[in-house]
């Protein structure tokens, strides 16, 4: 089985990053535009997986594209 890619998006100073594998992909001023930016680049590198965080470095959100091993109970 093959692991699902990982983005982030992670504060930094008074500004955020989008992150892939420890590399900044782009920086924004903005936690919007960094989170749409997040998306579009995992949605476009499907079995992918988005973390978002806050301030504080804990994850406020997480969204998996394309087949997901593990799916929410429902």
């Amino acid at each position: 089985m093959t692991q699902r890619k990982r983005y982030n998006v992670v504060p930094h100073g008074a500004d955020w990053q989008v992150k892939r594998g420890g590399r900044v992909l782009s920086d924004h001023h903005l936690k919007t535009a960094a989170v749409h930016e997040g998306v579009r680049a995992a949605r476009a590198d499907q079995d992918s997986q988005l973390l978002i965080r806050r301030r504080n470095g804990t994850i406020q959100d997480n969204r998996t594209y394309g087949h997901d091993p593990f799916p929410p109970r429902g």
